[in-house]
């Protein structure tokens, strides 16, 4: 009797599956070897992967498995291209665009920065900029921003108009383009320098509380740090002066006057010593010290050990303690731009608080073996130490954050902004938008992904500084409303959707990661690899590392565990006739 079976396996590749045609000369029951074929076939089924999520869900468990998502990734993104389509949404058509854009791109971040009052506040802003108006849009992560905010930013442009009007007023005819758009020294004219120390004195008042903490988290240690760099002469004791002195002045229930002279002081020090260019320099110092630390501690207790995992990032901290001051100085290059006057006198000026974004409702209902499902298309059937594997992405997974029904969520300040300016096209921001903190790794994905779709659905990409890569939990996607338009509804599904698909290749990626592995099936990416009938007819060895090698390292972190499983089902069931026919031929 012959028997013939047929095994078709979907393959998630467009217009391609798999027929294996397997004939039998057999005597007597065909179920053994029906039931062997159907194990085979299971294998296959065993690597489908559920259904695509929500990005909460994604990046829920990705912070299970990376708290801190590369970072030592570059932080800084390039901003060439970004200063080139800010300057394409500046109004007026005779203004000099680069040179415009260069400055306004720093100030509205150094907005958004001079927002921060508290602890964990983190704001966003954009700008429409037109002769007529200039209108600055507010968002915050957590709150409805306050009529506080509001007033300080009023203060500020207050602040910037009247100091653009005596800087050009008082500026000799015979200075040059060049020379009145260099950085401001306030040299020409003593009326100036006062209005300058103003807005100094209003942005550290305002964001003292907030000064004060940051400095407060790491002075124990970093005073150690700075008597030991005075100590080997890498710093003077004059600047070592300055930093108690500024932790006296931060010491103070309200802001000192003499706060801004002394961070102005420091800031000067530092560049003398060109501190900011030699951050490789600081922190091999820094491991030095903590070293010669555990040192001193290890002959004390007798205890011999490492330095306990002690890091100060020095560097950094200070860099973020000055981070103020890079901020008013964009402020004031704005300021004092001649090419930016018109905007800043022939205009009105309005600082428009948005609503927070939020949803409530958000059910995540996945099946209860959802990250079991996503291991099991990671790891190869064929690895020995697979099914272990699958029970460490489940353990580790265990603990990822489950959003409640009944509370309300709000989207993080950027994504607020995108979705308000989404809603209200009639006054088209400059595109770009002004962060107080780097984007997480939520709003990177999204905004990547309303990027990718904003050119076909007639919209504006919208570009940021950098990211920190983290993720964070309670943060929701931005989805239509009931008055959204056809069109933006489309829109916002399809970013929402390009989001997801991110999302799990990063999620799959840190599993891999977290357990040690280096080889992860994407199914977004499948319709990008080569036809599998290709390699099976070719003869070579049909591992995927070893067919195109070019493709397989372009792509070595892409590759499908599909193929692998393919050609191991199509051995397998060759192995399985011949020995079936070898059994029967010996009955």
């Amino acid at each position: 009797m012959t028997i013939t079976t047929l095994i078709c396996i979907n393959t998630h590749l467009p217009q391609v599956s798999l027929n294996l045609r397997l004939n039998f000369q057999v005597s007597t029951s065909t179920q053994a070897c029906e039931k062997s074929i159907h194990r085979i076939a299971m294998d296959v089924l065993e690597v489908q992967e559920p259904e695509l999520a929500t990005p909460e869900l994604y990046l829920s468990l990705i912070e299970c498995f990376a708290p801190n998502v590369d970072p030592e990734q570059e932080r800084h993104a390039d901003k060439s291209k970004v200063i080139a389509d800010v300057s394409s949404f500046i109004a007026d058509s005779n203004a000099p665009h680069r040179k415009s854009a260069e400055r306004i791109i720093p100030l509205l971040d150094a907005l958004a920065a001079v927002c921060v009052q508290w602890p964990g506040q983190t704001f966003a802003v954009t700008m429409s900029l037109s002769p007529e108006e200039v209108k600055l849009y507010v968002a915050e992560n957590s709150e409805v921003v306050s009529r506080d905010v509001v007033e300080h930013l009023m203060k500020i442009w207050n602040l910037v108009r009247e100091i653009n009007a005596k800087f050009h007023a008082s500026a000799p005819p015979s200075l040059s383009s060049d020379q009145l758009e260099a950085p401001p020294t306030f040299t020409l004219d003593p009326l100036i320098t006062p209005l300058v120390r103003e807005i100094e004195r209003e942005i550290y008042a305002f964001s003292f509380v907030r000064l004060k903490k940051r400095f407060e988290k790491r002075w124990a240690l970093m005073k150690e740090f700075l008597k030991f760099l005075v100590s080997t002469k890498e710093i003077s004791s004059n600047l070592g002066g300055m930093f108690l002195r500024l932790a006296r002045q931060l010491d103070q229930p309200e802001c000192p006057h003499s706060l801004p002279p002394t961070l102005r002081d420091i800031r000067e020090e530092l560049k003398s010593t060109r501190f900011f260019e030699r951050e490789d320099q600081w922190a091999i110092r820094e491991k030095d010290f903590l070293n010669e630390k555990q040192a001193r501690a290890t002959k004390q207790d007798g205890n011999i050990g490492s330095n306990g995992g002690l890091r100060l990032n020095a560097h950094r901290h200070i860099s973020k303690l000055l981070s103020l001051g890079d901020h008013i100085e964009a402020i004031i290059r704005v300021a004092s731009s001649r090419r930016l006057s018109s905007y800043i006198h022939s205009s009105t000026f309005e600082v428009e608080a948005i609503q927070p974004y939020t949803r409530t409702n958000i059910n995540i209902n996945t099946p209860p073996d959802f990250v079991e499902q996503i291991a099991r298309s990671i790891f190869p059937v064929d690895d020995p130490s697979r099914e272990k594997k699958i029970c460490q992405v489940v353990d580790t997974a265990s603990g990822w954050y489950r959003y409640d029904k009944s509370e309300t969520y709000n989207a993080h300040c950027e994504c607020t902004l995108l979705f308000y300016h989404l809603e209200h096209p009639e006054k088209p921001p400059l595109r770009y938008i002004g962060v107080s903190k780097s984007l997480c790794l939520g709003c990177k994905l999204f905004i990547d992904a309303y990027n990718s779709h904003a050119t076909h659905y007639e919209h504006q990409p919208i570009y940021y500084r950098s990211t920190h890569w983290k993720p964070y939990r309670r943060w929701i996607s931005v989805l239509p409303r009931h008055a959204t338009s056809e069109r933006n509804h489309d829109f916002l599904t399809n970013v929402v959707n390009t989001m997801s698909k991110k999302a799990e290749h990063w999620l799959k990626e840190r599993m891999e990661t977290e357990i040690g592995s280096k080889r992860y099936s994407d199914s977004t990416t499948a319709s990008e690899r080569p036809d599998v009938f290709q390699y099976l007819d070719s003869g070579k060895n049909s591992r995927v590392g070893s067919y195109d090698e070019e493709w397989a390292l372009e792509n070595a972190k892409e590759s499908s565990k599909v193929f692998e499983v393919l050609v191991r089902l199509w051995r397998g069931a060759a192995d399985l006739a011949k020995r079936m026919g070898q059994y029967f031929g010996r009955r």
